[in-house]
């Protein structure tokens, strides 16, 4: 694993998710709060800049008549029904403590689903910059960071999950992902290990032709 094949994937930090008025936030407060999975996530988003690590925002929003899940049930039903991440409000947008960081970051279009490959061109932003190691992140842990590392395993990337830096509805939910998920698609790591891995890498030698 080297810096220069390896990204950073999150999702969910949105206000409907993440903001006290976020009409989502009453589901996932006291797991957000409990993880410190905010804090968490802008402690790494500051060490991938410094140590050059790309990153990739992939954002979930709808259009305002939620054409895209009109007969979606389960978790995109909810949505709907919410009237939540709907393009151009409020609670679509970037929270404000991620907001010193988005010039930062790559930005991907958002997604009208729960994968962060399935309806945006991340596979072909990845590909573009010679990625092979995909490090996932963020909300919610067994719903998008799931679907997002299946994906990304899926398409042959190395994946990473960072567990410490995800949050679902409950813990149980939480630690179902972290037993039986995770370890099916890939290695989970701790922050600090993975930032380990990278500079062994970057250290390494180039391997000779």
């Amino acid at each position: 694993m080297t810096p220069d094949s390896t990204a950073i994937v999150f999702q969910g930090l949105q206000r409907d998710f993440c903001a006290p008025e976020g009409r989502l936030y009453p589901l996932l407060a006291e797991q957000i709060v409990a993880r410190g999975v905010i804090p968490k996530l802008l402690d790494l988003l500051a060490r991938a800049w410094e140590a050059r690590i790309p990153v990739y925002f992939v954002p979930i929003a709808f259009s305002p008549d939620y054409r895209e899940v009109a007969r979606a049930q389960g978790i995109l039903g909810a949505i709907r029904d919410a009237g939540a991440l709907a393009r151009g409000t409020p609670g679509a947008e970037p929270i404000v403590e991620l907001e010193p960081f988005l010039d930062r970051m790559t930005i991907v279009p958002a997604k009208r689903g729960l994968c962060g490959f399935g309806t945006t061109p991340l596979h072909e932003m990845l590909t573009e910059r010679g990625i092979r190691t995909v490090a996932v992140c963020g909300l919610l842990t067994n719903v998008c960071v799931e679907t997002t590392a299946r994906s990304a395993y899926d398409l042959g990337y190395e994946v990473v999950t960072l567990a410490e830096v995800t949050a679902t509805k409950t813990a149980q939910e939480q630690a179902a992902s972290e037993q039986f998920a995770f370890p099916l698609l890939g290695r989970t790591l701790t922050v600090d290990a993975l930032f380990a891995e990278l500079a062994a890498g970057a250290a390494a030698p180039p391997h000779s032709s």
